[in-house]
Protein backbone atom coordinates (compact mmCIF):
# COMPACT_ATOMS: atom_id res chain seq x y z
CA UNK A 1 0.00 0.00 0.00
CA UNK A 2 2.82 2.38 0.78
CA UNK A 3 4.52 1.67 -2.54
CA UNK A 4 1.33 2.47 -4.55
CA UNK A 5 0.77 5.62 -2.51
CA UNK A 6 4.31 6.76 -3.37
CA UNK A 7 3.69 6.14 -7.08
CA UNK A 8 0.44 8.10 -6.98
CA UNK A 9 2.20 10.99 -5.26
CA UNK A 10 4.84 11.03 -8.04
CA UNK A 11 2.15 11.27 -10.77
CA UNK A 12 0.42 14.09 -8.93
CA UNK A 13 3.71 15.90 -8.43
CA UNK A 14 4.74 15.64 -12.15
CA UNK A 15 1.33 15.90 -13.80
CA UNK A 16 2.06 19.34 -15.33
CA UNK A 17 5.28 18.16 -16.93
CA UNK A 18 3.61 15.02 -18.23
CA UNK A 19 0.83 17.12 -19.77
CA UNK A 20 3.38 19.32 -21.55
CA UNK A 21 5.23 16.28 -22.87
CA UNK A 22 1.96 14.74 -24.05
CA UNK A 23 1.11 17.90 -25.97
CA UNK A 24 4.57 17.92 -27.61
CA UNK A 25 4.24 14.26 -28.63
CA UNK A 26 0.73 14.86 -30.02
CA UNK A 27 1.95 17.85 -32.04
CA UNK A 28 4.83 15.78 -33.40
CA UNK A 29 2.46 13.01 -34.48
CA UNK A 30 0.19 15.54 -36.23
CA UNK A 31 3.21 17.14 -37.92
CA UNK A 32 4.37 13.77 -39.23
CA UNK A 33 0.92 12.92 -40.50
CA UNK A 34 -0.01 16.25 -42.10
CA UNK A 35 3.08 18.33 -42.84
CA UNK A 36 6.23 16.25 -43.00
CA UNK A 37 5.33 14.29 -46.13
CA UNK A 38 4.79 17.25 -48.46
CA UNK A 39 7.76 19.12 -47.01
CA UNK A 40 10.22 16.26 -47.30
CA UNK A 41 8.81 15.46 -50.74
CA UNK A 42 10.89 18.38 -51.96
CA UNK A 43 14.09 16.84 -50.67
CA UNK A 44 13.40 13.15 -51.13
CA UNK A 45 15.94 11.26 -53.23
CA UNK A 46 13.02 9.96 -55.32
CA UNK A 47 12.55 6.67 -57.06
CA UNK A 48 15.64 5.21 -58.65
CA UNK A 49 15.84 6.22 -62.30
CA UNK A 50 13.01 8.76 -62.00
CA UNK A 51 13.45 12.50 -62.59
CA UNK A 52 13.08 14.74 -59.55
CA UNK A 53 10.75 17.72 -59.30
CA UNK A 54 12.53 21.02 -58.62
CA UNK A 55 11.36 24.42 -57.42
CA UNK A 56 13.17 26.77 -59.80
CA UNK A 57 12.37 30.36 -60.72
CA UNK A 58 12.50 30.21 -64.50
CA UNK A 59 13.91 33.08 -66.56
CA UNK A 60 12.10 34.70 -69.47
CA UNK A 61 12.09 32.72 -72.69
CA UNK A 62 15.39 33.07 -74.55
CA UNK A 63 14.51 30.83 -77.54
CA UNK A 64 18.12 29.93 -78.26
CA UNK A 65 18.11 26.18 -77.64
CA UNK A 66 18.86 23.53 -80.25
CA UNK A 67 16.94 20.32 -79.55
CA UNK A 68 15.47 17.08 -80.81
CA UNK A 69 13.22 14.87 -78.70
CA UNK A 70 10.90 11.89 -78.64
CA UNK A 71 8.09 11.29 -76.17
CA UNK A 72 7.08 7.78 -75.14
CA UNK A 73 4.61 7.75 -72.29
CA UNK A 74 6.28 9.34 -69.29
CA UNK A 75 9.75 9.22 -70.87
CA UNK A 76 11.11 12.25 -72.73
CA UNK A 77 14.48 11.68 -74.41
CA UNK A 78 16.68 13.40 -76.94
CA UNK A 79 19.29 16.13 -76.97
CA UNK A 80 19.38 19.87 -76.25
CA UNK A 81 22.01 22.58 -75.95
CA UNK A 82 22.24 26.37 -75.80
CA UNK A 83 23.16 27.75 -79.21
CA UNK A 84 26.92 28.36 -79.47
CA UNK A 85 27.61 27.00 -75.96
CA UNK A 86 29.38 23.75 -75.17
CA UNK A 87 27.82 21.29 -72.75
CA UNK A 88 30.53 21.29 -70.07
CA UNK A 89 29.02 22.05 -66.65
CA UNK A 90 25.52 22.24 -68.14
CA UNK A 91 22.34 20.82 -66.64
CA UNK A 92 19.26 20.14 -68.78
CA UNK A 93 15.80 20.29 -67.23
CA UNK A 94 12.45 19.40 -68.80
CA UNK A 95 9.68 21.93 -68.21
CA UNK A 96 5.98 21.06 -68.42
CA UNK A 97 3.72 24.11 -68.63
CA UNK A 98 -0.08 24.25 -68.61
CA UNK A 99 -2.35 27.25 -68.13
CA UNK A 100 -2.49 26.63 -64.37
CA UNK A 101 0.78 24.87 -63.49
CA UNK A 102 4.46 24.67 -64.38
CA UNK A 103 6.71 21.78 -63.36
CA UNK A 104 10.51 21.50 -63.72
CA UNK A 105 12.20 18.08 -63.71
CA UNK A 106 15.88 17.21 -63.85
CA UNK A 107 17.23 14.78 -66.45
CA UNK A 108 19.84 12.06 -66.72
CA UNK A 109 22.82 12.59 -69.03
CA UNK A 110 22.85 10.38 -72.11
CA UNK A 111 26.21 10.65 -73.94
CA UNK A 112 25.65 11.76 -77.55
CA UNK A 113 28.98 12.23 -79.40
CA UNK A 114 26.95 12.15 -82.63
CA UNK A 115 25.54 15.59 -81.74
CA UNK A 116 29.07 16.99 -81.60
CA UNK A 117 29.71 15.48 -85.04
CA UNK A 118 26.46 16.83 -86.50
CA UNK A 119 27.30 20.37 -85.37
CA UNK A 120 31.04 20.16 -85.99
CA UNK A 121 30.92 23.55 -87.73
CA UNK A 122 30.21 25.11 -84.29
CA UNK A 123 33.45 23.62 -82.88
CA UNK A 124 31.77 22.77 -79.57
CA UNK A 125 31.87 19.76 -77.25
CA UNK A 126 28.24 18.61 -77.26
CA UNK A 127 28.83 15.02 -76.13
CA UNK A 128 26.68 15.56 -73.03
CA UNK A 129 23.78 17.15 -74.90
CA UNK A 130 21.83 13.89 -74.69
CA UNK A 131 19.32 13.42 -71.90
CA UNK A 132 16.56 11.15 -70.62
CA UNK A 133 13.77 12.34 -68.34
CA UNK A 134 11.42 9.86 -66.69
CA UNK A 135 8.59 11.97 -65.36
CA UNK A 136 6.78 10.82 -62.18
CA UNK A 137 3.31 11.54 -63.51
CA UNK A 138 1.71 11.19 -60.08
CA UNK A 139 3.36 14.51 -59.22
CA UNK A 140 1.57 16.53 -61.88
CA UNK A 141 -2.10 17.35 -62.22
CA UNK A 142 -4.25 16.30 -65.16
CA UNK A 143 -4.07 18.67 -68.11
CA UNK A 144 -2.34 19.56 -71.37
CA UNK A 145 1.31 20.58 -70.99
CA UNK A 146 3.60 22.28 -73.46
CA UNK A 147 7.10 20.77 -73.26
CA UNK A 148 10.06 23.08 -72.78
CA UNK A 149 13.74 23.06 -71.89
CA UNK A 150 15.58 24.97 -69.20
CA UNK A 151 19.36 24.75 -69.41
CA UNK A 152 21.72 26.17 -66.80
CA UNK A 153 25.44 26.58 -67.47
CA UNK A 154 27.09 28.56 -64.70
CA UNK A 155 25.54 32.03 -64.79
CA UNK A 156 23.94 31.36 -68.19
CA UNK A 157 20.27 30.38 -68.19
CA UNK A 158 18.16 29.53 -71.25
CA UNK A 159 14.50 28.63 -71.59
CA UNK A 160 12.56 27.57 -74.66
CA UNK A 161 9.16 25.94 -75.17
CA UNK A 162 8.90 23.66 -78.19
CA UNK A 163 6.38 22.30 -80.68
CA UNK A 164 5.37 19.25 -78.66
CA UNK A 165 3.03 18.71 -75.73
CA UNK A 166 1.62 15.94 -73.55
CA UNK A 167 -1.92 15.32 -72.34
CA UNK A 168 -2.22 13.71 -68.92
CA UNK A 169 -5.52 12.21 -67.79
CA UNK A 170 -5.34 10.07 -64.65
CA UNK A 171 -2.76 7.38 -65.42
CA UNK A 172 -2.81 7.90 -69.20
CA UNK A 173 -0.23 10.13 -70.92
CA UNK A 174 -0.39 10.91 -74.64
CA UNK A 175 1.95 13.04 -76.77
CA UNK A 176 0.38 15.71 -78.93
CA UNK A 177 1.35 18.79 -80.96
CA UNK A 178 1.43 22.47 -80.18
CA UNK A 179 -0.76 24.16 -82.78
CA UNK A 180 -0.30 27.50 -84.50
CA UNK A 181 -2.79 30.17 -83.47
CA UNK A 182 -4.80 32.18 -86.03
CA UNK A 183 -3.76 35.86 -86.05
CA UNK A 184 -5.85 38.92 -86.80
CA UNK A 185 -3.23 40.75 -88.88
CA UNK A 186 -3.84 43.12 -91.76
CA UNK A 187 -1.18 41.95 -94.19
CA UNK A 188 0.75 44.54 -96.18
CA UNK A 189 1.13 44.34 -99.94
CA UNK A 190 3.56 41.68 -101.08
CA UNK A 191 7.00 43.26 -100.95
CA UNK A 192 9.49 40.44 -101.41
CA UNK A 193 12.87 40.97 -99.78
CA UNK A 194 12.81 37.70 -97.82
CA UNK A 195 15.39 34.93 -98.09
CA UNK A 196 13.63 31.66 -97.29
CA UNK A 197 13.26 27.96 -97.85
CA UNK A 198 10.29 25.68 -97.16
CA UNK A 199 12.00 22.49 -96.03
CA UNK A 200 8.82 20.45 -95.68
CA UNK A 201 5.06 20.81 -96.12
CA UNK A 202 2.76 17.91 -95.42
CA UNK A 203 -0.50 16.86 -93.85
CA UNK A 204 -0.19 14.87 -90.62
CA UNK A 205 -2.63 13.59 -87.99
CA UNK A 206 -2.70 14.24 -84.27
CA UNK A 207 -3.47 11.69 -81.55
CA UNK A 208 -7.20 12.06 -82.30
CA UNK A 209 -6.65 11.42 -86.03
CA UNK A 210 -7.46 15.04 -86.85
CA UNK A 211 -5.66 16.50 -89.85
CA UNK A 212 -2.94 19.11 -89.42
CA UNK A 213 -1.02 21.00 -92.09
CA UNK A 214 2.65 21.16 -91.09
CA UNK A 215 4.96 23.69 -92.75
CA UNK A 216 8.61 24.07 -91.72
CA UNK A 217 11.63 25.96 -92.98
CA UNK A 218 13.62 29.13 -92.44
CA UNK A 219 13.23 32.79 -93.39
CA UNK A 220 14.82 36.17 -92.74
CA UNK A 221 14.61 39.71 -94.07
CA UNK A 222 17.32 40.37 -96.62
CA UNK A 223 20.26 42.13 -94.96
CA UNK A 224 18.91 41.89 -91.40
CA UNK A 225 19.57 39.58 -88.47
CA UNK A 226 16.76 37.55 -86.94
CA UNK A 227 17.01 39.19 -83.51
CA UNK A 228 13.56 40.43 -82.44
CA UNK A 229 11.96 39.03 -85.60
CA UNK A 230 8.56 37.32 -85.61
CA UNK A 231 7.80 34.90 -88.42
CA UNK A 232 4.25 34.10 -89.53
CA UNK A 233 2.85 31.77 -92.18
CA UNK A 234 0.22 33.16 -94.54
CA UNK A 235 -2.13 30.79 -96.39
CA UNK A 236 -3.89 32.31 -99.38
CA UNK A 237 -6.54 30.78 -101.63
CA UNK A 238 -8.79 32.41 -104.20
CA UNK A 239 -11.43 33.09 -101.55
CA UNK A 240 -9.65 33.41 -98.21
CA UNK A 241 -6.38 34.38 -96.53
CA UNK A 242 -5.25 33.20 -93.08
CA UNK A 243 -2.25 34.16 -90.95
CA UNK A 244 -0.82 31.85 -88.29
CA UNK A 245 1.98 32.26 -85.78
CA UNK A 246 4.88 29.83 -85.88
CA UNK A 247 7.02 27.91 -83.42
CA UNK A 248 10.63 29.06 -83.41
CA UNK A 249 13.30 26.58 -84.45
CA UNK A 250 16.94 27.49 -83.75
CA UNK A 251 18.90 27.19 -87.02
CA UNK A 252 22.62 27.84 -86.50
CA UNK A 253 23.12 26.14 -89.86
CA UNK A 254 21.43 29.09 -91.57
CA UNK A 255 23.88 31.48 -89.90
CA UNK A 256 26.72 29.23 -91.09
CA UNK A 257 25.34 29.07 -94.64
CA UNK A 258 25.20 32.88 -94.83
CA UNK A 259 28.41 33.49 -92.86
CA UNK A 260 29.60 36.00 -95.47
CA UNK A 261 26.75 38.37 -94.45
CA UNK A 262 27.99 38.58 -90.85
CA UNK A 263 24.38 38.27 -89.66
CA UNK A 264 23.09 36.26 -86.71
CA UNK A 265 20.37 34.13 -88.32
CA UNK A 266 20.04 31.53 -85.56
CA UNK A 267 16.34 32.36 -85.09
CA UNK A 268 15.42 32.03 -88.77
CA UNK A 269 13.83 28.60 -88.30
CA UNK A 270 10.07 28.16 -88.00
CA UNK A 271 7.36 25.53 -87.89
CA UNK A 272 3.61 26.01 -88.32
CA UNK A 273 0.98 23.39 -87.53
CA UNK A 274 -2.47 24.42 -88.71
CA UNK A 275 -5.61 22.54 -87.70
CA UNK A 276 -7.52 22.00 -90.94
CA UNK A 277 -10.84 22.30 -89.16
CA UNK A 278 -10.08 25.99 -88.55
CA UNK A 279 -9.98 26.99 -92.23
CA UNK A 280 -12.00 26.55 -95.39
CA UNK A 281 -11.19 23.71 -97.73
CA UNK A 282 -9.11 24.69 -100.72
CA UNK A 283 -5.68 24.94 -102.29
CA UNK A 284 -3.53 27.51 -100.50
CA UNK A 285 -0.38 29.28 -101.59
CA UNK A 286 2.13 29.44 -98.71
CA UNK A 287 3.55 32.86 -97.83
CA UNK A 288 5.91 34.20 -95.19
CA UNK A 289 5.21 37.39 -93.26
CA UNK A 290 7.93 38.82 -90.97
CA UNK A 291 7.69 41.61 -88.41
CA UNK A 292 10.87 43.19 -87.06
CA UNK A 293 10.24 46.39 -85.15
CA UNK A 294 8.54 48.78 -87.59
CA UNK A 295 9.54 46.68 -90.61
CA UNK A 296 6.91 44.42 -92.23
CA UNK A 297 7.59 42.20 -95.22
CA UNK A 298 5.43 39.66 -97.05
CA UNK A 299 6.45 37.17 -99.70
CA UNK A 300 4.53 34.28 -101.23
CA UNK A 301 6.27 31.11 -102.39
CA UNK A 302 5.57 28.61 -105.15
CA UNK A 303 4.55 26.05 -102.53
CA UNK A 304 0.86 25.10 -102.46
CA UNK A 305 -0.92 22.89 -99.97
CA UNK A 306 -4.35 21.32 -100.36
CA UNK A 307 -6.49 21.31 -97.23
CA UNK A 308 -9.61 19.23 -96.86
CA UNK A 309 -12.01 19.95 -94.06
CA UNK A 310 -14.39 17.07 -93.29
CA UNK A 311 -17.91 18.10 -94.26
CA UNK A 312 -20.57 17.94 -96.88
CA UNK A 313 -20.29 19.11 -100.46
CA UNK A 314 -22.45 22.12 -101.23
CA UNK A 315 -24.87 22.61 -104.14
CA UNK A 316 -23.61 25.23 -106.62
CA UNK A 317 -25.61 27.45 -108.96
CA UNK A 318 -23.65 26.96 -112.21
CA UNK A 319 -24.76 26.92 -115.85
CA UNK A 320 -23.13 23.86 -117.35
CA UNK A 321 -21.58 23.90 -120.82
CA UNK A 322 -22.27 21.27 -123.44
CA UNK A 323 -20.55 17.91 -122.96
CA UNK A 324 -16.92 18.17 -124.12
CA UNK A 325 -15.57 14.69 -123.25
CA UNK A 326 -12.01 16.05 -123.07
CA UNK A 327 -11.56 15.08 -119.43
CA UNK A 328 -9.21 12.30 -118.37
CA UNK A 329 -10.26 10.89 -115.02
CA UNK A 330 -10.35 7.97 -112.62
CA UNK A 331 -12.74 7.32 -109.72
CA UNK A 332 -10.65 5.74 -106.95
CA UNK A 333 -13.42 5.39 -104.40
CA UNK A 334 -17.18 5.27 -104.89
CA UNK A 335 -19.14 4.41 -101.77
CA UNK A 336 -22.91 4.70 -101.48
CA UNK A 337 -24.54 4.48 -98.06
CA UNK A 338 -28.15 5.15 -97.18
CA UNK A 339 -27.77 8.87 -96.71
CA UNK A 340 -24.50 9.92 -98.37
CA UNK A 341 -22.39 9.36 -101.46
CA UNK A 342 -18.60 9.46 -101.01
CA UNK A 343 -16.54 9.88 -104.16
CA UNK A 344 -12.86 10.58 -104.60
CA UNK A 345 -10.44 10.33 -107.47
CA UNK A 346 -8.64 12.53 -109.97
CA UNK A 347 -9.50 14.35 -113.18
CA UNK A 348 -7.91 16.87 -115.54
CA UNK A 349 -8.59 18.57 -118.84
CA UNK A 350 -6.52 16.97 -121.56
CA UNK A 351 -3.57 19.12 -122.50
CA UNK A 352 -3.97 21.42 -119.49
CA UNK A 353 -2.12 21.43 -116.18
CA UNK A 354 -4.04 21.59 -112.91
CA UNK A 355 -2.97 24.88 -111.38
CA UNK A 356 -6.01 26.92 -110.27
CA UNK A 357 -8.35 24.09 -111.27
CA UNK A 358 -11.84 23.58 -109.79
CA UNK A 359 -13.59 20.20 -109.73
CA UNK A 360 -17.35 19.71 -109.45
CA UNK A 361 -19.50 16.58 -109.46
CA UNK A 362 -22.72 16.60 -111.47
CA UNK A 363 -25.80 14.48 -110.69
CA UNK A 364 -28.23 14.52 -113.62
CA UNK A 365 -31.65 12.89 -113.87
CA UNK A 366 -34.50 13.35 -116.36
CA UNK A 367 -35.99 16.06 -114.14
CA UNK A 368 -33.13 17.58 -112.14
CA UNK A 369 -29.45 18.45 -112.34
CA UNK A 370 -27.35 19.12 -109.25
CA UNK A 371 -23.78 20.42 -109.17
CA UNK A 372 -21.72 19.86 -106.02
CA UNK A 373 -18.37 21.36 -105.08
CA UNK A 374 -15.49 19.12 -104.05
CA UNK A 375 -12.49 19.34 -101.75
CA UNK A 376 -9.05 19.43 -103.43
CA UNK A 377 -6.64 16.58 -102.72
CA UNK A 378 -2.95 16.82 -103.77
CA UNK A 379 -2.05 13.99 -106.17
CA UNK A 380 1.62 14.12 -107.10
CA UNK A 381 1.35 10.48 -108.11
CA UNK A 382 -0.83 11.52 -111.06
CA UNK A 383 1.86 13.90 -112.30
CA UNK A 384 4.39 11.09 -111.98
CA UNK A 385 2.14 8.61 -113.77
CA UNK A 386 1.62 10.97 -116.70
CA UNK A 387 5.15 12.41 -116.66
CA UNK A 388 5.33 11.96 -120.42
CA UNK A 389 2.69 14.69 -120.78
CA UNK A 390 4.96 17.25 -119.06
CA UNK A 391 1.98 18.69 -117.15
CA UNK A 392 1.63 19.68 -113.50
CA UNK A 393 -1.20 17.42 -112.35
CA UNK A 394 -0.48 17.70 -108.61
CA UNK A 395 -3.88 19.29 -108.01
CA UNK A 396 -5.95 16.87 -110.07
CA UNK A 397 -7.31 15.11 -106.96
CA UNK A 398 -10.72 15.69 -105.40
CA UNK A 399 -13.08 14.24 -102.83
CA UNK A 400 -16.78 14.82 -102.17
CA UNK A 401 -19.45 13.87 -99.64
CA UNK A 402 -22.88 14.32 -101.21
CA UNK A 403 -25.83 14.16 -98.75
CA UNK A 404 -28.98 12.37 -99.94
CA UNK A 405 -31.25 15.04 -98.46
CA UNK A 406 -29.92 17.57 -101.01
CA UNK A 407 -31.38 15.75 -104.03
CA UNK A 408 -34.89 14.68 -105.09
CA UNK A 409 -35.94 11.08 -105.74
CA UNK A 410 -34.81 9.76 -109.10
CA UNK A 411 -32.06 8.00 -111.03
CA UNK A 412 -28.94 10.10 -111.56
CA UNK A 413 -25.95 9.80 -113.86
CA UNK A 414 -22.73 11.10 -112.30
CA UNK A 415 -20.55 13.53 -114.24
CA UNK A 416 -17.40 15.59 -113.74
CA UNK A 417 -17.28 19.31 -114.49
CA UNK A 418 -13.93 21.13 -114.46
CA UNK A 419 -13.33 24.85 -114.60
CA UNK A 420 -9.94 26.50 -115.07
CA UNK A 421 -10.25 30.21 -115.59
CA UNK A 422 -12.32 30.60 -118.74
CA UNK A 423 -11.79 26.96 -119.78
CA UNK A 424 -14.67 24.57 -119.03
CA UNK A 425 -15.02 20.84 -119.56
CA UNK A 426 -17.82 18.36 -118.83
CA UNK A 427 -17.94 14.59 -119.05
CA UNK A 428 -20.36 11.99 -117.71
CA UNK A 429 -19.07 8.75 -116.24
CA UNK A 430 -20.60 5.32 -116.44
CA UNK A 431 -21.69 5.46 -112.80
CA UNK A 432 -25.19 6.17 -111.50
CA UNK A 433 -27.19 6.23 -108.28
CA UNK A 434 -30.88 5.92 -107.43
CA UNK A 435 -32.62 7.82 -104.65
CA UNK A 436 -35.99 6.48 -103.52
CA UNK A 437 -37.91 7.07 -100.29
CA UNK A 438 -35.05 9.12 -98.86
CA UNK A 439 -32.37 6.45 -99.34
CA UNK A 440 -29.61 6.08 -101.95
CA UNK A 441 -28.37 2.98 -103.71
CA UNK A 442 -26.19 2.35 -106.74
CA UNK A 443 -27.91 2.34 -110.13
Amino acid sequence: MKKNATKGSWLIKHRKGLAVHSLILSALVLYCLLLATPLFDRFEPGEIGVSRLHEITLPSETNNIHYQISIDGRQIAGWAFIGRQSMEDSQVYVVLRSIENTYVFDTFIWPRPDVTETFEYLDLNLDNAGFIARIPMHKIKDGTYTVGFYIKKGAIESLQYIDKAIVKSKDVVKPTFVLSTPQEIMLPAESGGIRLAIDSHKVIKDEEEKGLAEIAGWAFIEGQSTDDSKIYVALKSETATYVFDTILQVRTDVTAAFADTGLNLDKAGFMARVAKENIEAGIYKVGIYIEKGDVEVLQYTDVKIGLRVPGESRVQDISLPAVTDNIQYHVDHFDVSTHVIEINGWAFIKGEDCEDIEHYLVLKSDDNTYIFDTTPVPRRDVTQHFKGLYLNLDYSGYTALIPARKIANGEYTIGIYIRKGEIEALRYTGRSIVKARGAIETG
